[in-house]
C-alpha cells in the first residue's frame, strides 16, 4: 500500500524519499481510522450477537457486561489486532528503515493489546461480580476476593510480557529472575496473600458474610458487613458511621457474629427485675384471693392449693404455722405468673429449641433477681425492644397485685423528712 501511495505522489513531482515519508504517514493514520471505526462497529456487533445467542436467563449478565464496558474492551483489542496486522503489511515496502519502523510499531500493537487485554479481564471480572452479588447465594459464598487474585495474577502477567516485548527478550527469562525476588515479592504482597488466605479460611469456615451482623469490641465494631474483599472487611456501624477491618484479623480476633440468632428466628430477652427481700412474704387468704382473679393464676392455685393441703395433712403439720409444712409465698405465685404470660404471650418462642427460663438469681445488696431469660419471635431490633418493653412494663406494674416491691435505692428526695 505504501508502493502505490508512494508511485502516486511522485507522480506529483513529489521527490521520491519525501513521497515515501508522506505514504508512511499517509498508511498510518488510515490505519488508525480504519481500527477507530472497526471499534465501534465491533462493539455493537458483538453485544448484539451475544444477546441473541446467551439464553433469557443469562441477560442480565449481558447487561452487567455492557454496564462495564466489557465489549468495548474487546473491541479495542480487536482494533489493536487489526491494527498490529495492517502494520505487517508495511514490511512488504521496498523502503530500507520500513522493517525498523514496522517492528516498533508492531511491539507498541503488542503492549496496546496487553494492556487492554487486561482490563478486558478487569471488566470481565468486574462485571461477573455485579451481576453476581444479585444472586441468592452471593451472601453465603462472596467471590470478589478470588476475582481480585486473578485480576492481580492477570495483570503481573501482563507487566512481564510487556517488559519482554520492550527488551525484546522471552518472558521465561522475566520469570526465572523472579526467584530470586521471591523475598521482596513476599514482602510487598504480604498483606495480599494473608488477606487471600484468610479469605479462604473463613468462607469455608462461614465466619462471615456480607450482610452479618457482627461485634468485634476491640475495633469498636458492631453493625452490618457491606464487603468482603481480599485485604479488608468494610462495616456499616449502627451510628452509620463505616470501619474498615484487615481481613486478618477475623481470625486473631473475637468476632461475634448475630448471625445464628437470625438464621434460628429467635432473639434472646435476658432480664431481671430486682425484688425487695422485705416484700417477700407467705400469703394470706385475702391475697390469695386477690391473686386468684389474675389471669392465668386461678386454675394453678386451685391445684397447688389442694396438693399443698394433701402434703401437710399427711405430715400432720399445723395449717395454721406460717414456717411449718408447705406454704404459698407471694415471689413463688409472681414467678408462675411470670411463666404463664410469657407462655400465652404471641411474641416468645414457645419451641423446646429455644430456652424458656424463669429462675431466681444470687440475693444481693440490690435485692433478689428474678431474671426472665425467654426468646422472641421477632429478631429485627426495633421491634424486639418494643416486645421487651412491653414485657417489663406489664411485670413491674403486676409486682403490686402480689405484694412485692422492686428494689429501688432511696434518694433524698424519697427518704421521710425527719421532725
Amino acid at each position: 500500500m505504501i508502493d502505490t501511495i508512494t508511485h502516486y505522489l511522485t507522480l506529483t513531482n513529489i521527490r521520491p524519499d519525501i513521497a515515501h515519508i508522506m505514504a508512511t504517514i499517509i498508511s498510518i493514520v488510515v490505519l488508525f481510522m480504519i481500527s477507530f471505526i472497526a471499534v465501534y462497529i465491533l462493539r455493537y456487533l458483538t453485544f448484539y450477537f451475544t444477546r441473541k445467542l446467551v439464553a433469557d436467563e443469562s441477560e442480565n449478565l449481558v447487561k452487567s457486561m455492557e454496564n462495564h464496558r466489557v465489549f468495548l474492551r474487546l473491541a479495542y483489542l480487536i482494533a489493536g489486532l487489526i491494527f498490529y496486522l495492517g502494520i505487517g503489511l508495511f514490511s512488504l515496502s521496498k523502503i530500507d528503515w520500513m522493517p525498523r519502523l514496522t517492528e516498533i510499531l508492531q511491539g507498541l500493537a503488542e503492549i496496546y493489546m496487553l494492556i487492554m487485554f487486561a482490563y478486558l479481564v478487569s471488566a470481565i471480572n468486574d462485571g461477573i461480580y455485579y451481576h453476581y452479588r444479585h444472586q441468592f447465594n452471593h451472601k453465603r459464598h462472596p467471590i470478589r476476593s478470588y476475582l481480585q487474585v486473578i485480576k492481580l495474577f492477570i495483570w503481573i502477567i501482563v507487566f512481564i510480557l510487556i517488559a519482554s516485548v520492550l527488551t525484546n527478550k522471552s518472558p521465561w527469562t522475566f520469570l526465572a529472575s523472579l526467584g530470586a525476588l521471591s523475598a521482596v515479592l513476599l514482602l510487598v504482597f504480604k498483606d495480599t496473600i494473608l488477606g487471600f488466605v484468610t479469605n479462604i479460611q473463613a468462607s469455608v469456615y462461614d465466619i462471615v458474610r456480607v450482610g452479618d451482623w457482627i461485634t468485634i469490641p476491640q475495633y469498636h465494631v458492631d453493625g452490618n458487613v457491606l464487603d468482603i474483599s481480599i485485604n479488608t472487611v468494610k462495616v456499616q456501624n449502627f451510628d452509620k458511621t463505616v470501619m474498615t477491618i484487615p481481613i486478618a484479623h477475623l481470625m486473631t480476633t473475637g468476632v461475634q457474629n448475630w448471625r445464628g440468632m437470625t438464621e434460628a428466628g429467635g432473639r434472646r430477652i435476658k432480664r431481671a427485675i430486682h425484688i425487695d427481700i422485705d416484700s417477700i412474704k407467705f400469703c394470706d387468704t385475702a391475697l390469695l384471693e386477690n391473686i386468684k382473679s389474675l389471669d392465668y393464676m386461678k386454675a394453678y392455685l386451685d391445684s397447688i392449693t389442694k396438693e399443698i393441703t394433701d402434703y401437710n395433712q399427711k405430715h400432720q403439720f399445723n395449717q395454721r404455722s406460717i414456717v411449718n409444712g408447705r406454704q404459698l409465698t407471694n415471689i413463688g405465685l409472681f414467678r408462675q405468673y411470670i411463666k404463664q404470660y410469657l407462655q400465652h404471650h404471641p411474641k416468645i418462642q414457645k419451641s423446646p429449641r429455644f430456652t424458656f427460663l424463669i429462675r431466681q438469681l444470687q440475693s444481693t445488696e440490690t435485692g433478689l433477681p428474678l431474671e426472665v431469660y425467654v426468646f422472641t419471635t421477632d429478631t429485627n431490633w426495633g421491634r424486639y425492644e418494643e416486645i421487651q418493653a412491653d414485657i417489663f412494663d406489664h411485670l413491674m406494674a403486676a409486682l403490686k397485685a402480689f405484694d412485692l416491691r422492686a428494689f429501688q435505692i432511696m434518694s433524698s428526695q424519697t427518704l421521710p423528712v425527719s421532725l
